[in-house]
This record gives C-alpha cells, sequence and structure tokens, in this order.
C-alpha cells in the first residue's frame, strides 16, 4: 500500500485548492486580463464619491460621463440585493471597438469598452446600459465578502470571492440577473428585445421542449441560447411567479450564510427566495411561456408563405446573413456549428458554393451594382489587443480580390451614394459621440462630415436623392433622422420620432426606406414611404425576418427568415407581402417584462431632480489629475497562507512538485491598467527556505517576463575531465549497461550554497488577423542564468547559461463550435538555442516544426499532419541543450541529435446525445483521435548523463488514439473534457495516460 506523506497531503490539497481558485469564471479570476491598450496612451482619473474613474487623457468628458451615470444608478442597482457598492475603479478602454464591459475581482475593477454597438445594439442610450448592467454585478460580487467571506479575505485577499462565486452562483444567475437589471431600469433592455428570447420562442412553439441541464449545458448537436438569454429566463420567472423584488439578494445572502452546506444550499436558497427550486422554475416557465407564446402566435395570423432558396435544410445549426439577390442567384454569409463564417453563392436551384472565407464581425455586406461587395470590417492592430479598427473593404467577386477602402479608421456601416460615386459611413471617434463621413468610394479619402444631432449615436445610413437618412440614438431612444445634402448645413430632421424599439438592416430603394425592427414584438421587415409619411410591414414572419433585399428585375422580396436551425434565405413575390400599415406609436407590450419593471420601481428610489443636478455639477468641478504609469506600476490584492506558483499551475510545467505548491506564502499584484502582473512567494520545502519573483510586463511593445528562483536546492559544482581511453562495459559488468563506451568523466558535487535560477524572456505577440483568417507572428528571446557551475578540464568553472529563440508563424480558420480540428490552417515555429560554455565549447540546437489542417472524410472531422527537425550541433559529451522536439508518443524522452518525425492526427467527434443523470453527468460528446507517429533518429548516439550512449533504433514508430469525454460532472457550469491516450511503441511497449482538460485555464 502506498502511503503519503504529510508534507505530501497538504500540497496535494493545496493544489486542489489553488485550481479553484484559478478555475472560476472571469469575474473573480487572478491574473485575468483583456490585454493592452497602445503604450502610446497618457492617462487621467477622476475621483468620484463611490468611483474612480481612470482613462486616457483625450476622453475626459466621457469619463465624466461614465462617472455620472454610475453614480446616478447606484442605488437603485443594489436596492434589490441588499448591497452597498464598493469603491472600485473603472477603467476606460477607448481604442478598440468592440462594445462590451466586465466585472472583474483580483484586483476588483470594471473594463469598459466604450465604442457603441453600431449594430445589434439597443434603442437607448450605451453608457446607460453599461450603468445598469455592470452596475448591477458589482453589487452581486459584494455578496461573497460578507460572512465568512470577510474571513477569507484576511487569508486570501481580493481572490477570496472566487470561493464564493466558484461554489455558489452560476453565471447565468450572475448574467441573467443583471439583464433583468436593465430592463427594469430602461425602456429598452434584453427582456424587451424582440430577438433576445426568439429561439426559445421557436423552440417552444415546435415542440422542442428539454430540460434545465440540456438548456443550461448547451450541446454540440443542438443550439441553445447563450448565458444571458437562459439566466434572463429563470430571473425573471423567478420574481414574476415570486413576487420577491429582492429574490437574487435573498438567495444570495442564504448561500454566504449557509456557505458550508456546498451540496444543498444551492436549491435550499431559492426555495427559501421564490418559493421554488432552478429546476422547478424551468419546468413551469417552460408551461407558462408555451401558453403565452402560442396564444401571441395565434393573434398574429395568417403568416405568408416564403420559398426557400436552399435546396435543403442545413442538418445542423446554421444561419445566413447579408442576403443579396444577384442575375444568377443569391450572395449571402454563413456560420454555425459546423462552419466559421464565409461567404456563399445560391444559384437558382439552391446549390450552394463557397466563394471565400469572411470575417466574422463585420458590418452588413452591401453591392455596387457593379460586381463588387463593400462592408466595414473589423481588424485588430498588430500588438494591442485593446486596440482595433473598423476599415472599409471591398471584394471583386469577378477577380476574386480584396481591396482596403480605408485603414486604420472607426467606420462602420457604410452605404452607397445616390450616384454610386461616394460611400457614406459612421465613424465613432475615440474621445466618444458619433459622426458622418462622406467617402471617395476608391480612395476613402474624406469629403465631408457631418456630427451626429444632441450628442446621439448614428448606427445606418441610407441616401434618397440629395437626402440622407440615418438611425440615431438618444436620450430619448431612436429615431430615423433626415439631413439634406444639397444644402449643406449638417442640419438633421426627424423623420420618425424617438422611441424604444430597435431598427436596423436600413437600406434604400426606389424612393423608399427599408429595415427590420421588433415593432410588433418579433423581428419582421417594413418599408417606409418618406413623402407619405407611411410605415408598412413588409413580412409577417412565424418566428422572426431581418436582412430585406427587394430585388427590382424580380420583383420579389429576400430576406433570413428565423427557424430551429438558424436564419434561412427565402423570397417572396412583392405582392404576396403583409403590407399593413404600422405605426411607431403603437409598439408591441411586454408584459411580462412591464410588470417586473414596476415592481422594480415601487421598491426602489431614484435620485431626486435635486439631486441628481448637484451630482452632475459636482462631477464636472472635479478635477482630473495624472495618472503615472510608474507609480501606479503595482497593486498587491491577494496573498495565500501558502506558496503557489500560478503560471506554472495554468501550464503544468514543473519537474518537482514543490514548484506547483508547498508551504510558504504568496503575494499577487497586478495594476489597474494590466499591464504589470506579479507574483512573490515564499516556500518551504525539504529544509530549503526558498524565494520566488514572476514578473510580467506588456506595457511595451515587446513583452518582458521574469522569473526567478532562489535556494529552491543547493548549487552544484561540475567538473568535466577527458579520460584518455575509452572503455567499453562489458555484459558481466551490473554498473552499468552493456555496449556504453566512457569517453569523459562526471564529477558533480552538491555544495551548501543556495541556488539561483533565472529566466529572461521576452517575445512580441503580433496579431495579423483578417478576411475571416486567425493569423499571428511571434517572435521570442530567452536568456537562462544558473549559479550551478561548470569546469571543463582544469580550469575555472563558470556559470550555466543559454540562449533560446525562435519564431511562430499561424495561419488558420476559426474553429466551429462542432470541430476538434480547424477546417484548414498552417502553422511553423523555426527555433534555436546554444549555451555558453568554457573555452568557447558551446552547445547548439536548431528546430523546425511545421503543421497544417485539412478537412476530413465526414463533416466536422479533421486531420492534422506535421513534421519536425531537430540538430544538435555539438560532438562532445557536454554543452548539449534539452530537447525542443518531442519523442513518438508513448516513448520516453532521450537527448536528440539529428531527429526528424512525423505525426498525423485524425479527429472524429461523436455525439453523446446530451445523455444527462440528474446530478452526477451531462455527457455532450465523444473526441477518438487516433494518431501515428513516425521519427528517425540518425544520429549514431545520444548522450546521457555524462555518458555516450549507442542508439539502437534508429526508426521509431507509436501508434494510438486520444479518447476523451466533453461533460459537465456534478452540475459544474464548466465543461470538462476527460479521458485517456493509449500508444503502442515501435519497442512493443503499452503506453497509458490520462488526459484532462478544460477552458477554465
Amino acid at each position: 500500500m502506498k502511503t503519503t506523506s504529510p508534507a505530501g497531503r497538504f500540497a496535494l490539497i493545496t493544489l486542489l485548492f489553488t485550481a479553484l481558485l484559478l478555475s472560476q469564471n472571469r469575474a473573480a479570476a487572478q491574473y485575468f486580463t483583456l490585454g493592452n491598450d497602445p503604450s502610446h496612451a497618457k492617462w487621467s482619473f477622476i475621483q468620484g464619491d463611490t468611483y474612480k474613474v481612470i482613462y486616457p487623457q483625450q476622453t475626459d468628458s466621457l469619463a465624466r460621463r461614465y462617472l455620472y451615470l454610475f453614480e446616478k444608478h447606484q442605488r437603485t442597482n443594489l436596492t434589490g440585493l441588499k448591497m452597498e457598492s464598493p469603491r472600485v475603479p473603472l477603467i476606460l478602454h477607448p481604442y478598440t471597438t468592440t462594445s462590451n464591459a466586465t466585472v472583474v475581482w483580483a484586483p476588483k475593477r470594471i473594463e469598459i469598452f466604450t465604442s457603441p454597438p453600431a449594430t445589434g445594439g439597443y434603442a437607448q442610450n450605451w453608457e446607460i446600459q453599461l450603468a445598469l448592467h455592470e452596475g448591477r454585478h458589482l453589487g452581486q460580487m459584494q455578496h461573497y465578502t460578507k460572512g465568512v467571506f470577510s474571513f477569507f479575505h484576511l487569508l486570501l485577499g481580493e481572490q477570496s470571492i472566487a470561493l464564493g462565486v466558484g461554489f455558489y452562483p452560476s453565471v447565468w444567475l450572475l448574467e441573467g440577473d443583471a439583464v433583468l437589471n436593465e430592463t427594469d431600469f430602461s425602456s429598452a433592455g434584453r427582456g424587451r428585445d424582440g430577438e433576445f428570447l426568439m429561439y426559445y420562442r421557436t423552440a417552444f412553439l415546435q415542440g422542442d421542449i428539454r430540460s434545465y441541464d440540456h438548456w443550461r449545458y448547451g450541446s454540440y448537436r443542438h443550439y441553445a441560447p447563450n448565458k444571458y438569454a437562459f439566466g434572463y429566463m429563470l430571473a425573471s420567472m423567478m420574481r414574476y411567479t415570486s413576487g420577491n423584488y429582492y429574490a437574487t439578494g435573498d438567495a444570495m445572502s442564504v448561500q454566504v450564510k449557509r456557505w458550508w452546506d456546498f451540496f444543498g444550499v444551492w436549491n435550499t436558497s431559492f426555495i427559501r427566495a421564490t418559493g421554488r427550486t432552478p429546476r422547478k422554475h424551468w419546468r413551469f416557465l417552460t408551461s407558462h411561456m408555451s401558453e403565452v407564446w402560442e396564444k401571441d402566435y395565434l393573434s398574429r395570423g395568417p403568416y405568408h408563405i416564403a420559398e426557400p432558396a436552399l435546396a435543403k435544410e442545413p442538418r445542423i445549426y446554421t444561419g445566413y446573413t447579408d442576403i443579396l439577390p444577384t442575375e444568377n442567384g443569391i450572395i449571402a454569409t454563413k456560420s454555425g456549428y459546423h462552419d466559421s463564417r464565409t461567404l456563399v453563392h445560391i444559384d437558382f436551384f439552391g446549390k450552394e458554393r463557397i466563394i471565400r472565407p469572411f470575417a466574422a464581425t463585420t458590418s452588413n455586406i452591401i453591392s455596387d451594382g457593379e460586381n463588387t461587395l463593400i462592408w466595414a470590417e473589423t481588424v485588430p492592430d498588430a500588438r494591442w489587443e485593446l486596440q482595433n479598427f473598423s476599415i472599409i473593404r471591398s471584394y471583386d467577386l469577378t477577380s476574386g480580390k480584396i481591396r482596403n477602402i480605408t485603414s486604420k479608421t472607426k467606420y462602420f456601416n457604410p452605404a452607397l451614394s445616390a450616384d454610386k460615386q461616394s460611400l457614406f459611413a459612421v465613424e465613432y471617434p475615440i474621445e466618444g459621440g458619433s459622426r458622418l463621413v462622406q467617402l471617395d468610394k476608391r480612395k476613402g479619402d474624406v469629403k465631408k462630415i457631418i456630427p451626429a444631432p444632441h450628442g446621439g449615436q448614428i448606427t445606418q445610413v441610407a441616401p434618397i436623392g440629395d437626402l440622407l437618412y440615418a438611425l440615431i440614438i438618444t436620450e430619448s431612444g431612436m429615431g430615423l433622422y433626415k439631413t439634406d445634402l444639397s444644402i449643406g448645413d449638417g442640419v438633421w430632421h426627424n423623420e420618425i420620432p424617438d422611441q424604444h424599439k430597435y431598427i436596423q438592416d436600413l437600406s434604400s430603394t426606389g424612393g423608399h426606406l427599408y429595415f427590420t425592427s421588433d415593432l410588433d414584438g418579433l423581428v419582421n421587415s417594413y418599408l417606409y414611404n418618406p413623402d407619405l409619411k407611411l410605415l408598412r410591414k413588409l413580412t409577417n414572419s412565424r418566428f422572426g425576418a431581418r436582412y430585406p433585399h427587394i430585388d427590382t428585375q424580380s420583383g420579389r422580396l429576400y430576406w433570413a427568415d428565423f427557424g430551429l436551425k438558424g436564419y434561412q434565405p427565402v423570397s417572396a413575390p412583392l405582392d404576396s407581402l403583409d403590407w399593413r400599415v404600422a405605426d411607431f406609436e403603437k409598439p408591441f407590450v411586454n408584459d411580462i417584462a412591464e410588470h417586473l419593471s414596476r415592481q422594480a420601481k415601487l421598491h426602489t428610489t431614484p435620485l431626486s431632480a435635486e439631486e441628481d443636478a448637484a451630482l452632475k455639477a459636482r462631477i464636472d468641478s472635479i478635477p482630473a489629475q495624472e495618472y503615472k504609469k510608474a507609480s501606479h506600476l503595482m497593486r498587491i490584492h491577494s496573498w495565500a497562507p501558502f506558496y503557489a506558483n500560478i503560471n506554472r499551475i495554468m501550464t503544468m510545467s514543473y519537474e518537482h512538485f514543490y514548484q506547483l505548491v508547498s508551504a510558504g506564502a504568496t503575494l499577487i499584484s497586478q495594476n489597474n491598467l494590466s499591464t504589470a502582473t506579479m507574483q512573490l512567494g515564499y516556500s518551504y520545502h525539504k529544509g530549503f527556505h526558498s524565494g520566488h519573483l514572476n514578473f510580467n510586463y506588456s506595457g511595451f511593445y515587446p513583452v518582458f517576463e521574469v522569473a526567478i528562483d532562489y535556494n529552491d536546492r543547493h548549487r552544484t559544482n561540475t567538473v568535466i575531465e577527458e579520460m584518455h581511453h575509452y572503455r567499453t562495459l562489458q555484459p558481466g559488468d551490473t554498473k552499468a549497461i552493456p555496449g556504453e563506451v566512457y569517453p569523459i568523466r562526471y564529477t558533480i558535487d552538491t555544495t551548501d550554497i543556495p541556488s539561483w535560477d533565472v529566466s529572461l524572456r521576452t517575445y512580441i505577440p503580433l496579431n495579423l488577423s483578417k478576411s475571416g483568417w486567425i493569423s499571428g507572428l511571434i517572435p521570442h528571446f530567452r536568456f537562462d542564468f544558473s549559479n550551478d557551475k561548470y569546469a571543463l578540464y582544469g580550469f575555472k568553472g563558470v556559470y550555466r547559461r543559454s540562449i533560446t529563440y525562435g519564431l511562430r508563424y499561424y495561419r488558420m480558420l476559426p474553429n466551429p463550435k462542432s470541430r476538434l480540428f480547424p477546417k484548414w490552417g498552417i502553422g511553423m515555429q523555426l527555433s534555436g538555442s546554444f549555451s555558453r560554455g568554457p573555452h568557447n565549447s558551446s552547445g547548439n540546437l536548431i528546430y523546425v516544426n511545421t503543421y497544417g489542417y485539412i478537412p476530413g472524410v465526414l463533416s466536422g472531422q479533421g486531420l492534422k499532419l506535421s513534421a519536425a527537425y531537430q540538430k544538435q550541433f555539438t560532438k562532445r559529451v557536454f554543452g548539449y541543450l534539452p530537447n525542443l522536439a518531442s519523442m513518438p508518443r508513448g516513448f520516453n524522452s532521450i537527448v536528440l541529435m539529428d531527429y526528424v518525425k512525423f505525426t498525423a492526427d485524425y479527429a472524429i467527434p461523436i455525439y453523446l446525445g446530451d445523455v444527462t443523470w440528474p446530478w452526477l453527468y451531462f455527457l455532450k460528446r465523444l473526441q477518438v483521435i487516433p494518431f501515428g507517429d513516425f521519427a528517425i533518429n540518425s544520429a549514431a548516439w545520444h548522450p546521457q548523463n555524462g555518458i555516450l550512449k549507442p542508439v539502437d533504433h534508429k526508426y521509431l514508430y507509436s501508434y494510438g488514439v486520444d479518447v476523451l469525454v466533453n461533460a459537465h460532472l456534478l452540475r459544474i457550469g464548466s465543461e470538462l473534457s476527460f479521458g485517456f491516450r493509449y500508444a503502442r511503441t515501435s519497442l512493443g511497449d503499452d503506453y497509458w495516460n490520462v488526459l484532462f482538460s478544460t477552458d477554465l485555464f
């Protein structure tokens, strides 16, 4: 029987505990960073009563706007949670075109991407939306700083919240409750949006009734909405049925008080707060919403019949967007569970042809009528993760060439001018606001700039003659505006008054405007006649209709119609359309959302007009101060009464277990700008009192990393003496393996001097992604130093040191949900290293690795092929370097001197049917990956501990299989992959290994 020492048991328990801290969602993750803003940014800050805003200097007015909104809504955001907001910084990131925000704990902060959404947003101001949603998250997190967690904070610092968030509230509860809050205190939150719950409505009405687990965990075969929609369905129904406005806060309070009841407190908390468990709530809402939606469905008929453009409906979830009719069919974009986004052509017989990969984030595509497609595409900055651009691009369908019309701009949603010689686009400047720009169609030069009215946000534009129409979001909602280009005064006139139903897909044809809106509660297509001020409904879709485009030649309307498999391209004659008169003054009313909003307002007290005015005046008078990067380089936020090396745990890179965790202490720092992270540690193991430092700085163009370990062991002195004769060992010699040859003698003395192990690394992570391809180039350089000494042939010893350098390049398609490998891709790594020794005797190594991905036989399958070569340039037993190449799977590693390896992996995903047993497991997919490795070791010998050992087998090969299951265990929200590897080697050995991975780290 194997026993574990007390120290070993401590290390194992500590490793599991540390893994739990690392495994929590990003709201509580350690070392969580979204990336970096460009290094040229100069920062300032303003301090409010509760919040501190840190921002680039050119966004001062935007910073005051966010400070005002977060302070203003603090009371209403947190009343329902029975919490007060902690003092946290808001970090503004205006250089990215991404529209998002996140609350992060450890260190606690709110990261805000200030650029508003150009498409798919809300009929309300973006800053208000973020203040309502993210402000609610602050209160949720604050729950897990109370009670016993305040004690955990003394032990662990801010990372202690990971224990609460990890054990108790699911992510769906956090996000669903925040969506509910934004819906309660606005007129246009997602709970009122016609697309937000569209899939649930479609599924319920067509009998696709699944269990709580099936909707929560999702599937690789059947589409399921995200955590926001699932969470809102549950959170809203809990409040709706229980009448308890404080439901979420009450449930979290119970979880904190009964923290010790790990397996029972989840259901107990919801029973006490709402009267039912979440599963019972889901069963009730399935029945209730089915009745609500069925009644609504019957009231909307009759529905018109549309003709599908595809000969056969996709077998798995696949959505088609940007429906553009042409002379010989339809141009569209397509993406789904099997495919990353691609540009396709569908002929009149419904046959589909792939044109090329297409970027995931673009505007709607328009056509200039001359075989050219035009769109705005988000492209990353080469280095800075939090800087990207939205540029105007075009594609010639005849030549197949893509051309950049603009570069390094923030232009969105281009529209063709009436004379087709210019483009109109929306610009979102870094300092905030929006404006319309007129561009030269060929060169992209700016001809005219028209600011948005009332500080509003322009989303889309469409010209009719000299009149330019635009969708604009203001404080009052979303409306249609126009300006006369012939006058050129830049004055906007309201055409459709501001209201709170979202309008998108704007275009013009024949003096009319076309767009989609959730005006009637579902997304449908509409026609607006500006001359008559008349709005007509074109489609009466069963579940939703988008991307309308009238083809005047055929007299048909083309659009994408929603169903269980996603948006599908359809068409219908114009005279068969709905054509009923519609009115934005008579919008659909969501009874459940309105009921919950009234409930919320009964229990909360917003700021009075006097308080609001005083708050504005106070924020306007706050002096801005310079935020100096150097003096804010460190922010110690967490600690631990044991030593844990976070970087090694996340990569599971170690030689000895104590390098992961051991007795000791740890300090963790990360600055507000996420440019500097540091871990300082003390560890004790086997009599060694050790110090550790890991520091990373990413604020410069190259990233710099330093890792130092002191006294992890004793320093060694190695003496190498050359022997003047060679002795071949005989089979009877019990001290060595027959056939070994000793050309030198190694003597290794362990001293009482503490060891120093230092690693300095720098690299430049260049992101070259564009046109639907993920691409990158990463040059890297590392210097390693140790105070271990090496002495050769009686000369003075020198310290051990080595340099590793290289370049890595990759280019591949994004990996859709159901695939294990990218459909197409290539990559290459060129690396080298050398170690300086005494008298210029040195080891040298080069390494080349290439790999590629190609599609498999069946859809979803894939093949990965690779070839690698490594050569050590040394003719002596000393100076050799650790391998960069790997052995065939199943073999033990040896030093490789002249070596080439080929591998093949074939990925087969197998759907397991989403089998569940209530609390134990939810099985989603089986991964079966057969592989084969073949290697040629051309060297006649290899060194091993000062010995030249003959290579007995020049040709090495192995074959086997990786088998993993994708599943959720014990109702844990994060998906796990676990299984085994089996390999059979050319030496006749069988190799088994346990495989485990998770998307947590």
